[in-house]
């Protein structure tokens, strides 16, 4: 039995270490997969060749940590671009390098470049009702998900409040619309919580946006367009349970909407169980950040009137009290172009992510998401400069 269990353990083992000399990182799922079962197969040859059903444990073993990694963070194959713009010819593309290489051919000098780093940049060219997007990964495509250890932070305050909209658009409201949450009897209009957010990104009306749009609605539109997006806890939990008289989720309570011609009461909803990313506040993708972007700010086809959409547009667009630094160091490095930002920052312990569009009057935009290095905050106005230097010279 210990023999068993010994080599059993072995080929679990093993699987793992083949991963990380493979790959020298993290393992992927796919390559853990692929790996684990050549491992298991080796397993079941050596039973035949030597006639030894000990060594089908071995093999077992290694099955075991395929079907893990099999089952961790699913991984949806969808490119989950904006190519459903409406009226729109979209034509996408991922780039067969990276940003790394476009700095070099370009004769500049990279940034500091940290394990950490991560950066995603979609290149739109936008002419008429043909429009172009390419996109280039640093490193490569696994640096952009949030299962790897970073932490969005305040950048997916952005999901809360188009999801919210949708919803007061869905209902017919408009720009004036005031909201009471009955739990409290707080009153805010949504333009107030459209600014809080996205300005001066305050939790507790990023809690309350999530509760407007109704946590199990926001989660399917999530699911369906931004499958490895994920709202699942409030922030400042202990504060958010004061303020709410004790709810420590997203269940919403009695909500009244109103505006100059309807009122309307929201009935309380339960929050939706977590499916993606269960142990954590948030999670996505920077390329599902971009994408979102993209189609805020360029398509503005996220189903949301005019009137509100215009509250969204002008609270990204707006200055923000900090975290503009990366933007800001893009377009100082960009003198041919002249940008109007769209930006979101997020500041979580030691980690520092922002996400921007740059939307330029000759057909011509930019959507960088990237996420800084742990315990360095300075980092990413560093990359905004290569980055600002790189869109000068080679687009």
């Amino acid at each position: 039995m210990l023999k068993r269990a010994t080599l059993f353990s072995a080929g679990l083992v093993t699987s793992f270490l083949c991963d990380r000399l493979v790959s020298q990182k993290k393992p992927s799922k796919s390559k853990s997969v692929l790996i684990s079962s050549g491992v298991a197969l080796l397993g079941v040859a050596s039973s035949l060749a030597f006639h030894s059903k000990d060594s089908l444990f071995f093999g077992g073993g290694a099955s075991l940590w395929a079907t893990l990694q099999a089952l961790r963070n699913p991984k949806n194959t969808s490119k989950n671009t904006p190519q459903d713009a409406l009226g729109v010819d979209v034509s996408f593309k991922e780039a067969n390098e990276s940003l790394e290489s476009l700095l070099a051919q370009n004769g500049i000098s990279p940034p500091r470049t940290p394990q950490t780093l991560k950066v995603v940049m979609d290149v739109f060219d936008l002419k008429g009702n043909q429009v172009s997007i390419t996109r280039y990964y640093w490193r490569n495509l696994e640096t952009d998900d949030a299962h790897r250890g970073w932490v969005p932070a305040s950048v997916v305050k952005v999901f809360a409040a188009v999801s919210a909209l949708q919803r007061l658009s869905e209902l017919g409201f408009d720009a004036t619309t005031q909201i009471i949450f009955k739990d409290t009897g707080e009153t805010i209009s949504i333009a107030e919580l459209i600014n809080r957010t996205i300005i001066d990104s305050n939790n507790m009306t990023y809690n309350r946006l999530v509760q407007l749009a109704g946590h199990s609605r926001m989660s399917e539109m999530l699911a369906q367009h931004f499958p490895n997006t994920e709202l699942n806890t409030p922030y400042i939990l202990e504060d958010w349970k004061k303020h709410t008289q004790g709810n420590s989720r997203f269940d919403a309570p009695l909500i009244e909407i109103s505006d100059a011609t309807k009122r309307q009461v929201l009935e309380p909803n339960t929050q939706s169980s977590p499916k993606l990313c269960r142990g954590v506040s948030a999670c996505t993708r920077l390329s599902e950040l971009n994408n979102l972007m993209a189609q805020s700010v360029i398509f503005q086809n996220l189903q949301i009137s005019e009137n509100l959409s215009h509250l969204l547009l002008t609270a990204l667009s707006a200055s923000k009290p900090r975290g503009a630094e990366f933007s800001n160091a893009i377009q100082a490095n960009t003198p041919k172009y002249a940008f109007t930002a769209f930006h979101k920052h997020g500041f979580n312990g030691e980690w520092y992510s922002q996400t921007v569009v740059l939307l330029n009057e000759n057909q011509k935009a930019f959507v960088v998401s990237a996420v800084g290095a742990k315990g360095d905050r300075t980092l990413l106005n560093d990359v905004g400069r290569a980055i600002g230097e790189l869109i000068q010279k080679a687009f």
